[in-house]
């Protein structure tokens, strides 16, 4: 059980106010979103930098204003699926892998696909990586991967990916149960999109409809 939110701007924008809000939903959820966090921003012409905590999200509010302007972020709120993944910090998201930004929240049960990996998430980012060498784009590589792990799974409750390529935000929704928590929120303007577990802010959201895979 996780949260997620992509921000893509025109202009560098401080976070500050938007975490802040994303911070709060966290803490109220009705799941647990306290295993710790993490954000990447994008430095213009020096890649993605990559800062993560074990800490509640909502503990460490001190920390927002000392992440700089940027014009792309990724940010992810852990909640752990099993006690025993609890505490280790590279279990943590966003997960990095050169031009690609990887966010997940999901829960897939009795999963048939190999793939390397100590917790979920990292073995379906192994398997987006390797589908999309095989694929035109990266929005096929989030349907296959997406349409194998149904295939493959004897249930679920959701199944979230979000993702940064190439100055684009892109997301895949889809769930079994619960589709209150596992709705995913977009928004679009001239000068901001974001794509989030939660709608923060106030912003125009609409909702995506499961099964839907949008790229902004």
């Amino acid at each position: 059980m996780c949260r997620f939110l992509l921000i893509k701007s025109k202009k560098e924008i401080k976070l500050t106010n938007l975490l802040n809000d994303f911070a709060d939903k966290c803490r109220t959820s009705n799941e647990w979103q306290g295993d710790g966090w993490g954000i990447s921003w994008k430095v213009e012409d020096r890649g993605w930098r990559i800062e993560k905590s074990l800490r509640p999200i909502w503990e460490d509010v001190d920390k927002f204003d000392k992440i700089p302007k940027s014009k792309f972020f990724v940010v992810h709120a852990r909640g752990a699926s099993f006690p025993k993944h609890k505490g280790f910090l590279d279990y943590n998201q966003p997960y990095l892998d050169k031009d690609l930004i990887f966010v997940f929240n999901g829960e897939l049960f009795g999963v048939s696909v190999r793939a390397p990996g100590n917790i979920g998430a990292q073995k379906i980012f192994w398997l987006l990586n390797k589908d999309r060498n095989q694929r035109k784009t990266v929005v096929e590589s989030l349907k296959n991967v997406r349409d194998l792990l149904i295939s493959n799974s004897k249930s679920m409750l959701g199944m979230n990916m979000g993702l940064f390529h190439e100055d684009a935000i892109l997301a895949s929704c889809y769930y079994q149960k619960n589709a209150q928590y596992y709705t995913l929120h977009f928004m679009t303007s001239d000068s901001l999109s974001m794509i989030s577990s939660e709608k923060i802010g106030n912003f125009s959201w609409q909702q995506m409809k499961k099964g839907d895979i949008i790229q902004l």
